[in-house]
Parts: structure tokens; C-alpha cells; sequence
């Protein structure tokens, strides 16, 4: 058997210089170089053209298979999740796959129109946004020509693509960043180049929800004693569901604050069925309630309404919680008011009603206002035997009247009887009698150790009913006079 060693090399030389076998003793095969016979030298010339051929042809080339452009895009980075927050920047690289040019050379990118994912609109959400200078207006690539600088055969350009997160299972899907090609000959004829396409994956990152989240506002609250609108929203974890999810709600019992006590809940939570439902398609529902939180003049810490629930899809409820602020500090004083607040001076002995309300906070042992009257008065206070402008009781001052407020109650009162002074002096507008007071409680374990309260006295006023008489009478007499006399 003959054949040439080399295809390429055996149309040269191979009658020169063949390789031939044949078998030699004991049935081996041996080899050797030595000239071809002049007989066979066409027939292996023959031989080695054709496999020239064939090898030529098995050779790839750049139109076998392959599309051919004039200009390569690629774009980095390549995918996206939809769990990316805000603008990604992402950047095209552009190749002149024939090395740079001698004229300038303008690539315009466009995206979506092989896109398989859906750009935003201004009045459509859709798989991701783009700026709208991407295909409405100019984003260029340009690359340089000869005439100024070294020319380029590679150019790139950015922009922000932000991808929406749509909460929904689905294949990945697809930007395709395109563009258009423009330059000029050297004769400055318009030269138009082919474009190829890149690619960016959106990768969806959507799994199947299987809880409920719930979140409340406001979350403080104040102890305003008035019904205050609250927001409940409940969320699905993760992507939206094909069935409505619906939740209902009940507080738990592991809330610090006491409904009815600390605050007043809507009736249908826990007593009724109060329910929430998020629509198929939506990942997210709020509906408005009412709460009530009570002003109790308690200096207490913080307390918590925990609101939970359950689906009837099976669903886990995620239970959130309101904080109920404490606006009540401790008392440091006491506020004295009178009724009735005036008496006529010809009225008779009047029974005033002295009410002590602790300024603050309510306190945890019972507070003690001791009374009195007379310091600071306009009005005199009768003495024994000796009438001024009122009487009241000796005990007021002189011994002990005194005002309880118990502990955990926000005030006290006492009454006590006032007897004006009806006398003939004019006195303008009237006269006034100061309640005033001490007060003192005790705080810690020990009786003997007490704390005193400032005490805000009150007035009552003795109303004047004397008018000043500036008439004067005159009246004659006869006098007799005897001439004789």
C-alpha cells in the first residue's frame, strides 16, 4: 500500500519522497522512504489533489453557519435579578469586526423591540425601565477614524436599566440591545454596516409565598383617649399567588396592653370575623380600622397590642404589633378648684365644694391635701366676736380639713360651708378668699418618708351688692324769732 505522508507536502514532492509498507518477515510491517515508481506518480498526484480539496472544504470559514457583522456588540453584565434594587449600570461594548476604519463611525443603541421582556412605559409597568434616550432619542457608540487621533476598532458607551421586581413565577426573559450603523467611505459616500445583537438575562428570583406578613400604621400611639385611624396591610412573602389569600385577623394574647382597660380594638377583632383578603395577582391588600387608646393618667412603660391572625389557605400569619406610647409622667403638684367660684355678700352660709387634682400622672399611694383659707385673701375672715367679710369653719387652718385622694384616682374633694358678711360698704368689684393648701404623699415602702406636691390654690369671690350714696338731703326748719325776745 502506497500513500503520502503529508497532503499538503506530498503535491510537491511525493513522487520524490513516499512512505512505503509491505510486509516483512515473520508477518511484520515495515516502512521506509524511497522513490515512487514513474508509473504511479500521476495516480498519487491525483490522490493527494483530491484530498487537498476535501481538506479546503472541511475547513471552516466566516460564512459557513455563522452570520457575519460589521460591527459586534456585547453588553456586561449579562443578567440581571429581579431583586436588584434601583438602576444597574449597564454597559455595550462595540467591535468593528474588521479592525478601525478610516472614517468615523456612529452606532445608535435601541432595546426592546427583540426584547421577549416588556419595557415600562409612562403609563405601563412592565419587566424592567430603560432611559428613554434608548431608541426615542440618541445613545451613540463612536468610533474614530484616522483623520484625528489613532483610530478605534473597539468603543463603548453606559446606561441605567432598573429591572422590575413583579412578584410573579416565570421563566427568565430577555433584553436584546440593538442598534444601527452609519459612516462614510473615504470618498465620503454614505456606508451603512450591520449590527449584531447582545443580550441581557432577567433572571426571575420568584418563589412560592408561604406567609403573610402583616405591618401596622401609625405604630405609636398616643394615649389621646380619641378614636385614632390605623392602616393594617398584609403582604405575601414572596411571589403573588393565582387564588385570593385571605387572613383574619384577631389580637393576641400575648399583648402587654389590655383591651377595654388600655385601649378599645374594632369589635371584630377576635369578636367578630374581621378579614383581609389580597386579590389574585396583587401581593398586597390595606384596609382601615379605628382604635381607641385610653388615657388612663398612668406613668407606666410602653405597652403592645399584638395582631396576628390566620389564613384559611394555609398560609403563616407574621403577627405585628401597635406600641401604645405612655404620655403620663409623675405628679409633682396639685390643682385646687372651687364651686361655687363667687357669693353674693347678702347671700347666706353656702356649702363650697374644694376639688385637689393631682397635675400629672395618678400615684401609687394616697395623697393628702390639707386646706386652708384666709393667706393671700382680700377678704378678712370674722374672728370670735369681731364680724369682717365671711366666717368659716375653725378646722379651716386652725385644725385639720383635709382632702384624700386615693391611690390610682386622679383627684379628691371636700366641702365646707362660707357664711358672708353682709355689711353696708361699698367695696367695688368684691372681695377675694384664697383656698390654698399642703400636700404630701409617701412614695416608698417606708411611712415616715414623704414627698411633697406644690399646691395651686383657688379663689372665691365675695361679690359687692353696696352702691355709694351721693345724694344729699337738705331740709328747712322754721325758726321763730320774737321781736321782743
Amino acid at each position: 500500500m502506497l500513500e503520502c505522508q503529508d497532503t499538503f507536502a506530498g503535491i510537491r514532492g511525493c513522487g520524490a519522497a513516499v512512505q512505503r509498507r509491505r510486509r516483512g518477515a515473520f508477518g511484520s510491517r515495515r516502512s521506509w522512504w524511497g522513490p515512487l515508481p514513474r508509473g504511479r506518480r500521476r495516480a498519487v498526484a491525483v490522490t493527494a489533489a483530491v484530498a487537498l480539496v476535501a481538506a479546503l472544504l472541511a475547513v471552516p470559514t466566516a460564512g459557513a453557519g455563522a452570520e457575519t457583522h460589521d460591527v459586534r456588540l456585547t453588553v456586561s453584565p449579562t443578567s440581571l435579578l429581579e431583586r436588584d434594587q434601583g438602576p444597574r449600570t449597564v454597559t455595550v461594548t462595540a467591535y468593528l469586526t474588521g479592525g478601525a476604519r478610516s472614517q468615523d463611525t456612529t452606532v445608535t443603541l435601541d432595546v426592546g423591540t427583540m426584547s421577549t421582556a416588556v419595557r415600562s412605559t409612562v403609563t405601563e409597568t412592565g419587566d424592567y425601565s430603560a432611559p428613554p434616550t434608548l431608541g426615542d432619542a440618541n445613545v451613540d457608540i463612536t468610533f474614530r477614524g484616522s483623520g484625528v487621533g489613532d483610530p478605534q476598532a473597539r468603543s463603548s458607551a453606559s446606561f441605567d436599566i432598573t429591572v422590575v421586581d413583579d412578584r410573579e413565577i416565570e421563566a427568565a426573559e430577555f433584553i436584546v440591545i440593538t442598534g444601527t450603523a452609519a459612516s462614510t467611505d473615504a470618498n465620503g459616500n454614505p456606508v451603512t454596516l450591520t449590527v449584531s445583537s447582545a443580550t441581557i438575562t432577567v433572571v426571575s428570583d420568584d418563589i412560592e409565598s408561604d406567609t403573610v406578613l402583616l405591618t401596622v400604621e401609625p405604630v405609636p400611639l398616643p394615649e389621646s383617649g380619641v378614636a385614632v385611624p390605623v392602616m393594617v396591610t398584609a403582604s405575601l412573602n414572596n411571589a403573588v399567588r393565582s387564588e385570593a389569600t385571605t387572613v383574619t385577623l384577631a389580637v393576641n394574647e400575648n399583648s402587654t396592653a389590655d383591651g377595654g382597660t388600655d385601649y378599645t380594638a374594632p369589635a371584630e377583632w377576635g369578636d367578630a370575623t374581621a378579614d383581609i383578603t389580597i386579590p389574585v395577582g396583587e401581593v398586597s391588600v390595606s384596609v382601615p380600622f379605628e382604635i381607641t387608646v385610653h388615657h388612663d393618667r398612668r406613668d407606666e412603660n410602653d405597652e403592645v397590642i399584638l395582631l396576628g391572625g390566620t389564613s384559611a389557605s394555609g398560609l403563616r400569619v407574621r403577627t405585628t404589633s401597635f406600641r401604645i406610647v405612655d404620655d403620663d409622667a409623675v405628679s409633682t403638684g396639685v390643682l385646687l378648684g372651687v364651686s361655687p367660684v363667687s357669693l353674693a355678700e347678702s347671700a347666706v352660709a353656702t356649702e363650697v365644694t374644694v376639688t385637689a387634682s393631682l397635675n400629672d400622672a395618678v400615684l401609687s399611694r394616697d395623697t393628702t391635701v390639707t386646706l386652708d383659707v384666709g393667706s393671700g385673701s382680700t377678704a378678712i375672715r370674722s374672728a370670735g366676736t369681731e364680724a369682717n367679710d365671711y366666717s368659716a369653719p375653725a378646722a379651716l387652718g386652725d385644725d385639720v380639713v383635709d382632702i384624700t385622694i386615693l391611690a390610682g384616682d386622679v383627684s379628691g374633694s371636700a366641702k365646707f360651708v362660707i357664711d358672708p358678711e353682709d355689711d353696708s360698704i361699698d367695696e367695688g368689684a368684691g372681695e377675694t378668699i384664697v383656698v390654698s393648701g399642703t400636700a404630701e404623699w409617701v412614695s416608698g415602702s417606708d411611712p415616715d418618708i414623704t414627698n411633697t406636691l406644690a399646691v395651686s390654690a383657688a379663689d372665691i369671690t365675695i361679690l359687692d351688692d353696696d352702691v355709694l350714696d351721693k345724694a344729699i338731703t337738705l331740709s328747712a326748719n322754721v325758726l321763730e324769732v320774737r321781736e321782743d325776745a
